[in-house]
């Protein structure tokens, strides 16, 4: 089941590159900012997540 109605992201047969930049800009974001754990709740992860963006 996908949330909010969001499309998985698939690569055409041969072109196994086109999503990386992506794939690795979120990788680091979850690393840098999760350090392994996780969010109390919706309103912390919002917060923090707005303060590391801006």
């Amino acid at each position: 089941m996908v949330p909010h109605g969001a499309g998985q992201s698939m690569s055409r047969r041969g072109n196994c590159y086109d999503n990386a930049h992506a794939e690795s800009s979120w990788s680091c974001f979850k690393a840098e900012l999760l350090d392994g754990g996780r969010f109390p709740g919706l309103t912390e992860a919002r917060l923090e997540i707005s303060h590391h963006i801006a």
